[in-house]
């Protein structure tokens, strides 16, 4: 019997499935920063879901037409593409879904879930360059928040 609906993630590593799992997805599709699952990918988590209707959760920008390129391939399911852009947006997409709504309400509320959502992360330098606000050396690190930058420094600890 197919159920009402199925969420499907894009995560990578076991952790995140894990995570993702334990609150509600049911399809995981591999993937993530520098490793985007292609459209075949997706298309075919979308085909393999026991259910009528199906949500994805890119949970990258670079993935987002990728699922909506599935979305147009894929056949007999109803699909919903929630454009979450990092996993922080993706997890709060999915906690405000309520399989007891209809589509239009869950996406409106995973949507502004998805919207309301702040992160942050470090990351290094994976190359010298020469910006706006000044020049950053290759193994700097990288202080962004929202996908922004908003500092550097060369000691972890002063991030």
């Amino acid at each position: 019997m197919e159920e009402r609906r199925a969420l499907i993630v894009v995560a990578n590593g076991d952790g995140l499935e894990e995570i993702f799992k334990s609150i509600g997805a049911d399809i995981i599709v591999s993937g993530g920063q520098s490793m985007n699952p292609s459209t075949y990918d997706i298309v075919k988590a979308i085909n393999s879901a026991e259910a009528d209707e199906v949500i994805i959760f890119p949970n990258n920008k670079n993935i987002i037409l990728t699922a909506n390129q599935a979305k147009k391939i894929a056949r007999n399911k109803s699909v919903y593409i929630v454009p979450t852009k990092n996993i922080p947006a993706g997890i709060s997409a999915i906690l405000s879904y309520n399989p007891d709504s209809g589509m239009e309400e869950n996406s409106y509320n995973m949507e502004e879930a998805a919207k309301k959502t702040k992160n942050g992360e470090i990351t290094q330098a994976v190359r010298n360059a020469n910006l706006m606000v000044g020049e950053i050396k290759k193994g700097e690190y990288i202080g962004l928040s929202d996908g922004k930058r908003k500092f550097w420094c060369n000691i972890l600890s002063d991030t």
